[in-house]
């Protein structure tokens, strides 16, 4: 039979595990780099109107927002939009997050329900324990952390297209 500090123990410890592996941000961190190559080598690479390099070259942009690219070879340039999209990577980790947000709540509801329930008897799921009140709220709080750090990191997002080639003649 588990006792309380054995079952918040082993609660918390799968809980820590949970929380911590449903990051989309490990895998598409909001960063993205994006190849810019010409034909002919050597165009002027604008983005958002800020001159970044000569191509062949890789960018690196925030996928948070569309960027305005233009590509410049004398008098010809040539313009793209790297528009903002939820990306499959982004897609899973949204995915994952909730799949994981999901029971972190209700573990965490139900260690809140079961530390705000008075205690008569010898009764395992009673607990009248201020502290597990407590803790339960905190773990239904922490399976929320994966989803707000996606999306303040904009870790959902990828920008299309991915590469861009200018082929001037």
């Amino acid at each position: 039979m588990l006792t309380h500090k054995r079952m918040l123990a082993s609660t918390l410890a799968a809980s820590v595990l949970l929380v911590v592996s449903g990051c989309a941000t490990m895998f598409t961190p909001g960063i993205q780099a994006v190849p810019v190559a010409s034909t002919p080598q050597g165009a002027e690479v604008f983005i958002d109107g800020d001159f970044v390099g000569i191509t062949p070259i890789i960018v690196s942009v925030t996928a948070n927002e569309n960027h305005e690219v233009i590509v410049r070879l004398g008098e010809d340039e040539m313009a793209w939009t790297l528009e903002r999209q939820i990306g499959v990577s982004g897609g899973l980790g949204l995915a994952g997050d909730v799949l994981i947000a999901a029971p972190t709540v209700v573990i965490g509801g139900g260690i809140a329900l079961i530390g705000g329930t008075p205690c008569h008897g010898d009764n395992l799921f009673c607990g009248g324990f201020p502290q597990l009140l407590i803790i339960g709220i905190g773990i239904a709080a922490a399976g929320l952390v994966p989803i707000i750090v996606d999306v303040t990191t904009n870790a959902y997002y990828e920008l299309v297209p991915k590469e861009i080639t200018a082929e001037f003649e």
